[in-house]
């Protein structure tokens, strides 16, 4: 009976980033070379003649977030964790940081599943590896609902002063993304350089609130320049799913916001925000 050899089964592979392995749903790398027919007086009405400009490499990577009991291997939050903490050290960096660079993920909080999805950009696809079998056996579950929290360090009043308080997730949804360019200089090669010219953090989110949180705002937002601002502290808004932390923001500025009191449901409120990152 024919069998088809382990190598082209794509659950008995494994991805692998720097020294750790990551278990994901699906995974795909696509390179994309500037290419054009060049249309010439040659004599013929065929193509003869081809433009082709830069070359680079982008990696989609979908899947479902999970919770580690070891933490030997890693998940798409972690890495979207990883990368993003190296977006943002754009900042203070005197070069650009280490390939590749996250240009967007979107992570998707509800009660059926925690899913992520990110897209990086490279200069190559030896960043990530792909091989066949020997991954360390993981003791892992898919996170759901109940592993997300956000925290809040707040300098506000009414009990939270120099306090950091976790806000329970209904549902969220949390979107990273970095505005990454390609630029192009005399000599450099086909391959460009990328700049992080920008980069933003924003969602909606439904979170579960006490009668008192709900109705006494400020312990949740103040008012500054017509708009509602998150409270927070030197720490700001960090997005949990397990033990891995995601920094969202400084602070974050709400273009919607609203509560919920629904007989034979929970309390909610349910916030349209945009961060301020840093």
């Amino acid at each position: 009976m024919p069998v088809l050899p382990s190598i082209y089964l794509g659950s008995l592979q494994k991805i692998n980033f720097g020294t750790q392995s990551y278990i994901l749903e699906k995974f795909s790398q696509r390179q994309l070379n500037q290419l054009s027919d060049k249309q010439m007086i040659q004599g013929s009405l065929g193509v003869r003649v081809m433009d082709v400009g830069e070359i680079y490499w982008t990696t989609q990577i979908d899947s479902t977030a999970l919770v580690y009991e070891n933490g030997v291997n890693g998940d798409i939050f972690s890495l979207i964790s990883l990368l993003w903490d190296n977006i943002r050290s754009a900042n203070n960096a005197t070069t650009t940081p280490y390939q590749p660079l996250l240009e967007k993920a979107t992570i998707s909080i509800n009660k059926d599943a925690v899913r992520c999805s990110t897209t990086l950009k490279s200069d190559g696809p030896s960043y990530f590896s792909v091989t066949t079998g020997n991954a360390t056996e993981p003791i892992a579950r898919t996170a759901r609902w109940f592993d997300c929290s956000l925290l809040i360090s707040s300098n506000g009043p009414i009990g939270f002063e120099g306090t950091s308080t976790a806000v329970a997730i209904e549902s969220a949804e949390i979107e990273l993304d970095a505005k990454i360019s390609q630029r192009y200089f005399v000599g450099q090669g086909q391959t460009p350089f990328f700049s992080i010219d920008s980069y933003k953090v924003s969602g909606r989110m439904t979170v579960l609130a006490s009668p008192e949180e709900m109705f006494n705002v400020n312990n949740y937002i103040k008012s500054q320049n017509r708009g509602q601002l998150v409270r927070t502290g030197s720490n700001g808004l960090t997005l949990y799913i397990g033990n891995i932390p995601l920094y969202i923001g400084l602070a974050a500025m709400n273009s919607e916001y609203t509560r919920t009191v629904q007989a034979g449901d929970v309390n909610k409120i349910s916030i349209t925000f945009t961060s301020y990152t840093s």
